[in-house]
């Protein structure tokens, strides 16, 4: 069964995705280090092609950031706040949703 949120703590590295209810859009970290959302077409991008970045985690404090494996960011949403119980990053239509929870 294919995953369509990240939850706190949950991380996703290069070759993994996530993928709609619907299974027309796709979101993969990239073996280039890029973190990219497809429809039938790149939607949306990181533009962090050719970045050493390893891993994609969604942390604690709701902010979504990649890593290199010296555990240096190379990209955020900058979307850290107050701790809450989860944050989901999910996508309807052609719209990236973020919802806390």
């Amino acid at each position: 069964m294919s995953r369509n949120f990240l939850s706190k703590n949950d991380e996703l590295r290069r070759g993994d995705y996530l993928v709609s209810n619907n299974k027309q859009f796709k979101a993969i970290f990239q073996g280039d280090g890029n973190f990219v959302i497809y429809g039938w077409k790149p939607l949306w991008a990181s533009n962090t092609c050719g970045s050493d970045a390893a891993r994609l985690i969604m942390q604690a404090d709701c902010n979504l950031v990649l890593y290199n494996k010296s555990n240096t960011p190379r990209w955020s949403t900058n979307s850290c706040g107050p701790p809450r119980r989860d944050l989901r990053y999910m996508w309807q239509d052609s719209e990236v949703l973020w919802q806390h929870h």
